[in-house]
Formats: structure tokens, C-alpha cells, sequence
């Protein structure tokens, strides 16, 4: 009798233990659940919502190197498209210098430093014809550059490499404009595509939230660039010299 009871506690005490070791397996995978979640959590908030200014702290300014190969020698023929909502604005022409000559809106156009005419037969003064000049103005591209935060590259198997960087509206209405503004949400892209031989064949601005904070464009504002005959414009002569 004596050792049926021993046989009763110690299967009593076995049932004790196996139940102290499930409470004690329901609370790991209760502690280790709720911090999954958390982090979980906590990654959608910083990759989904608030400030993504935090995408701007993962990278170093100004690296690698500001691409600008081809557009400081000031000779090259261009194409520019400013996309603003459902308008395109369009211009073609070619620089030497700090000379320009160009159409725009079935207009010829030449300008030189702070000088623009328009061929009216003759050649008259008027105003800057460009949207954005800001943007345009290849004097101010590395300036852009130097204030955007370097992302990535990608390189094609046909010698082409697109740099990406990113810039913030805070940074452009700094750099444009000498505001201080503390923007959320206003992210803008840039990608640089240098061609095989090192020049930039094409610029492009993804500019959406820069001209939905400063109220330029409803929807969309993006810019296309485009560059060639590097080294080719020899001359470009003043209409009425």
C-alpha cells in the first residue's frame, strides 16, 4: 500500500513538472510573440509613415563624386521636357559657353548670361522663356547635386550607369529660395545616366512632392534632360552683334 502511494505522489509530482514546463513554454512564445510584433510594428512605422527625412541619414552627402561630366565644359546640344500636371513644356537646342540658342513653343530663342531674345524678325528682348529655370539652368546642377544624398547605381551591360540620389523640398527651398521649411513626406528623386564614354546623356527629376508643397503642380512635375554632340558646338553666334 505504502508503494501505491509512492507510485500516486510521483506521478502527481511528474504531472506538476510537465505543467510548470507548459506554463513555462506558453509564456516564451507569449514574450517572444509580443516582441515580433512590436518590431514588426515598428519597421512598417519608420519604412511606411512619418518623417522620411531618416532615409537622408543612411548616406553621406555628396558621394560618390557629383557625376557632371560633359555639362561644365559648356558645350553640348540638349532637350528639355518639363512635365507639369497634363502640360509638357518642350525645348531643343544647343550651349557654347554660356551661350544658348534653342526653340521653344514653335519660337527661336538665344541667351546669353542674363540676355534673352526671341527671333520676331528681327530680334527682340524678352523674358526667360524657361519654366523652372532653377532646374534647367545647368550653372546650378551641381549645386542640386551637392545638396542631394547619394543612393545607389546601376550599371547596364551596355557601359550605361544611372546614378540615384534623392533630395528633400526642405533642401530645395533652402538651396532656391533661403527658406527653412520641415517638410514631411517630401522626398524628390534624381537620376543620372552617364553613357558609355563618362558624359551624362540624361537627367531626370521625379519632383511631385516639390511642386505639390510649393504649389506649382496638382499631381505630377517631372523633368527629362537630355544631352549629346558633347564637345561638338564650336560656336554660337549673337543675332544681332
Amino acid at each position: 500500500m505504502k508503494e501505491f502511494f509512492n507510485k500516486i505522489r510521483n506521478f502527481k509530482d511528474e504531472k506538476e513538472e510537465e505543467v510548470d514546463e507548459e506554463k513555462l513554454s506558453k509564456k516564451t512564445i507569449v514574450f517572444f510573440g509580443f516582441y515580433f510584433v512590436f518590431f514588426a510594428i515598428l519597421f512598417c512605422v519608420i519604412a511606411f509613415g512619418g518623417d522620411r527625412n531618416y532615409l537622408f541619414q543612411e548616406y553621406e552627402k555628396g558621394t560618390p563624386s557629383s557625376p557632371s561630366s560633359g555639362l561644365l565644359e559648356n558645350s553640348f546640344a540638349y532637350h528639355y521636357q518639363v512635365m507639369l500636371d497634363d502640360y509638357t513644356y518642350d525645348y531643343s537646342g544647343e550651349r557654347y559657353g554660356e551661350v544658348e540658342k534653342f526653340h521653344y513653343n514653335n519660337q527661336e530663342y538665344y541667351h546669353e548670361k542674363e540676355q534673352f531674345l526671341v527671333n520676331q524678325v528681327p530680334w527682340v528682348a524678352c523674358d526667360n522663356p524657361y519654366v523652372l529655370y532653377e532646374f534647367l539652368n545647368v550653372d546650378r546642377f551641381s549645386d542640386i547635386i551637392q545638396k542631394a544624398t547619394y543612393v545607389a547605381k546601376t550599371e547596364y551591360e551596355d557601359g550605361n550607369v544611372v546614378y540615384h540620389y534623392l533630395i528633400s523640398t526642405n533642401e530645395l527651398n533652402l538651396l532656391f529660395f533661403n527658406e527653412t521649411t520641415n517638410y514631411e513626406e517630401s522626398t524628390n528623386t534624381i537620376d543620372i545616366t552617364l553613357n558609355a564614354d563618362g558624359y551624362i546623356s540624361k537627367v531626370s527629376y521625379d519632383l511631385n512632392a516639390y511642386g505639390s508643397r510649393r504649389e506649382i503642380s496638382q499631381s505630377k512635375l517631372l523633368i527629362e534632360m537630355n544631352y549629346s554632340k558633347f564637345g561638338e558646338i564650336k560656336k554660337i553666334d549673337n543675332p544681332i552683334a
